[in-house]
Parts: C-alpha cells; structure tokens; sequence
C-alpha cells in the first residue's frame, strides 16, 4: 500500500540523455518524476547549485563524467515533491564533501519536511544515521524489524557468522595479510580474565591478547602495535609496545607475546584484531594483518543506557552547572504561592 507520491533514486542517471545539455535534462527527466514546467524553472537555480554544476549546465551530458551526473541526478530526484523517496545504493559515489551534502538533504527531507524515505542499502552507519525503522531481508523474507540499532548488530552478527564459516572453510582470513618471510604469525587469541582463550568478552571485564609468533630470522628493537576494527575494517584503537615493553632483539624460534587489558572499554558488539610487527626506528614492517581473530563483545552485570550505545566506547564525564536556578521540592505543610506571590529560589552549594 502506498500513499501519496512516490520518486524514485533507483539508478541515478537513468533517463538522462547524452546529447541534451544538463539544462534540459533538468527539464526532461523533472517532467518525467511528474514536475511541471514552471515549477523546473523556479527550482532550476536550486538543482544547478546543489549538484555544484554552475559551469557546466549548458554543456552536453555525455561530457560530463560519471560523477557529474551522479551529482545531477540525485539533485533532479530530491527536488521533486514527493511523499515517498524510494533509495537505492546511490549515496556510495562522488566525492566525501557530496556524499555529506546528500546525508544532509536527506535528513531535512526526513526530520523537517516529514516525507518517508524507504532506502536500500548495505551501508550500516548511513542506515544506523539517517532511519528510524530498519528490516533486515534474507532471500525476499523479513528476519528482524525494529530499531536501527538492534537490526544492524544482528546483520554485523550474521555477516561474521558468514566471513568466519567461509574463510574457514578456505583455510584464510578475510583481511589485508603482509609479510616479508622474518616472521610468521602462528596463533592469536582473545583470553578472559582466567587466561582462556574465548569468542566472547564481558563488558569491563579484564582480557587480554595473545600473540605466538615464528620467528625466521632474527628481528631487532621490535615494535608491535595492536589495533581493534570493526567488521567492515573501521579502524576504533590501536595499542603500541615500544613505551612498555622493550624488545632489542627476537631470536630465531617461536615466542608468545601477551597484551593485558584491565576492562575491556568496547560496548557490546562485534570486533576482530590487527597486528604491526615492525622493527627499528622507522618501525620497518615485517607482519601486518587484518582481522585475525573475531570475538564479541557482550553485557556484563552492569546495564549501559541505550544512548550510550551509539558508539564503541561509553564515555566518562563529570557534570557541573553554574547559574542555574533550582526550585524547591513541593512540601505539603507549606501554603503554595499565591497570585503576586514567588517563592526564593534555592540553589545548592555545589552550584553557586
């Protein structure tokens, strides 16, 4: 069932023709979204300067590049009156500041002129970021509707699920893997507090990592960095050893190398671990790699508000106000003010 207007931002570009300049695709492909004319003209100046294109409006599209219309379709679509903007993979393309613009247009679109946005779409933080109602489809079936936050984790869980079981089947890893032949990364665990190696870790609970190592030849003045991503490899901290563990020289053989961690700082979720081994002043690489081991992150005894979960860590911060002027609690055995009458304010101590 739908109700009012619908646009389409299926395949941004389509309808528009090469020979016509971007003057008059703005006209054709407005009239075919169901604009009329004189309503064009009065927003032509608002499409041309959102897609940026002052210089280039009257030149024909099939000079223009795939960015440029790119840029031109989406300002076409998102000026049309409509109650329902149908999304469809189209914000992954033009550049970071374009990108920005069109979360922007459409946020207005959403929170200011009210209008329903049903967007397609395997980006999770532009989902988590801009919708209010997310469901997650398998092979045309719905398995979760509901809040952003809950239906983009299971999707995280179950794209690890997948990662894990194909990469084990395959016997790899499905990140960047560098070496140069000194050393060999043979073993990498997430340990609990008791020092056995888990897939999953208690909210604030101690851990640690460790690292067994082949070593080939042998390495000098050894830096190792630790790094924590998330499952589609954004970068969240990383860790290095040269401040508290001084290694002049790593011997041929096997070694393990242990990181430990008072509380595990990262809120409930789905993480993987990356590794640098380097050596020397410059930190000359000999092992890097990527989403080596996968573990989650889960609640411990104590609960985190739900606004704190908007993130990857859980923030401390002390509080204080000046200046702020603090009724008193209602006291039944005192007579309310009447009218003409005010009641002194009284602030506490803390605040003055």
């Amino acid at each position: 069932r739908v109700d009012g207007k619908v646009a389409p931002l299926i395949e941004v570009g389509a309808g528009l023709v090469g020979e016509l300049t971007g003057r008059e695709n703005i006209f054709l492909n407005g009239a075919i979204l169901g604009m009329k004319r004189a309503r064009i003209a009065r927003k032509l100046d608002e499409i041309v300067a959102f897609a940026e294109l002052e210089r280039f409006i009257d030149t024909p599209l099939k000079r223009y590049s795939s960015g440029m219309q790119v840029r031109l379709g989406f300002a076409i679509a998102t000026s049309v009156d409509a109650d329902v903007l149908i999304v469809d993979e189209v914000l992954a393309v033009g550049d970071l500041a374009f990108q920005r613009k069109c979360y922007d247009r459409m946020q207005e679109m959403i929170t200011r002129e009210g209008r329903t946005v049903l967007m397609v779409s395997h980006n999770l933080r532009e989902v988590d970021r801009l919708c209010s109602r997310v469901i997650l489809l398998e092979r045309g079936r719905v398995v979760e509707d509901g809040p952003p936050k809950r239906v983009c984790s299971l999707f995280y869980e179950r794209s690890n699920e997948k990662v894990r079981s194909t990469f084990a089947a395959i016997g790899a890893r499905g990140g960047r893997l560098e070496a140069s032949g000194e050393v060999e990364l043979t073993d990498i665990d997430v340990l609990d507090a008791h020092g056995a190696a888990v897939d999953t870790v208690k909210y604030e609970a101690p851990f640690a990592v460790r690292m067994r190592l082949r070593v080939l030849r042998e390495i000098t003045d050894v830096i190792f960095e630790l790094g924590f991503h998330t499952s589609d490899f954004l970068y969240i901290a990383t860790l290095t050893s040269d401040a508290r563990l001084a290694l002049p020289r790593l011997a041929c053989g096997d070694h393990e190398i242990v990181c430990r961690f008072d509380r595990m700082p990262l809120l409930p979720g789905v993480y993987s671990l990356r590794l640098h081994v380097g050596q020397g002043f410059a930190n000359h690489g000999v092992f890097s790699g990527e989403s080596l081991r996968d573990f989650r992150v889960e609640l411990g005894e104590r609960e985190v508000p739900i606004a704190c979960r908007q993130g990857f860590f859980e923030i401390d911060g002390q509080w204080s106000a000046r200046g702020v002027a603090l009724l008193p609690a209602a006291d039944p055995g005192v007579e309310a003010p009447g009218p003409g009458r005010s009641v002194a304010p009284t602030i506490p101590a803390a605040l003055r």
